[in-house]
């Protein structure tokens, strides 16, 4: 059983707080609780099966799909990108660039390309901040390149312009879990 918290307050960069519970089948006795943050980003990441532009995405997906990716670009610094970076960038060598994509500069941004860079030397890191004026073209042109694009985040807005995607780019979309929240313009769904 799972449950989670939906923090109220747009602001939240907590993510989204969560507690898995594990019981035991015959006796419905509590075996265990875990911390479903991190359990529920590597299981999206691992095995989701939905395919390119649909609501979950994940290195299964990528593997569906054919793609040999050399550059992906993320939106989101949470847990899920987290989860979802570490398991690309160790199931396809091919990366060598990533773009992260964040509202701000924050301490968790900065943490993850820290982190990333460390564990992946060979891939080049970049961070991209909306908030303070970001250069539009910088972010077209990464969005252009790349056959991969990975989003986790509570956006209520497109994250980009469906345009700006490549033909047979793979999109994973792990965000908009309320009807209120949109990742991608409804062009890019329907080009799938």
């Amino acid at each position: 059983m799972k449950a989670v918290c939906v923090p109220k307050s747009s602001n939240d960069t907590r993510g989204l707080p969560g507690s898995t519970i594990v019981m035991d089948e015959e006796t419905g006795a509590v075996k265990a609780l875990v911390n479903a943050r991190s359990l529920t980003a590597y299981r999206n990441a691992a095995v989701k099966t939905h395919y390119v532009v649909l609501r979950e995405g994940s290195l299964l997906s990528t593997n569906i799909v054919g793609i040999r990716p050399t550059s992906v670009v993320a939106f989101g610094a949470g847990k899920q990108i987290d989860a979802h970076l570490e398991l690309h960038f160790r199931s396809f060598p091919s990366l060598t660039s990533c773009t992260i994509v964040n509202r701000t500069s924050n301490t968790r941004v900065t943490s993850l390309a820290e982190r990333l860079r460390s564990r992946f030397p060979s891939v080049t890191i970049t961070v991209l901040e909306r908030a303070t004026g970001l250069d539009e073209e910088k972010l077209q042109k990464a969005v252009s390149a790349t056959s991969l694009i990975i989003c986790a985040t509570s956006a209520t807005a497109p994250l980009f312009p469906a345009d700006w995607v490549r033909a047979g780019a793979h999109v994973i979309l792990v965000g908009s879990y309320t009807p209120a929240m949109r990742e991608v313009e409804r062009e890019l769904v329907l080009r799938a």
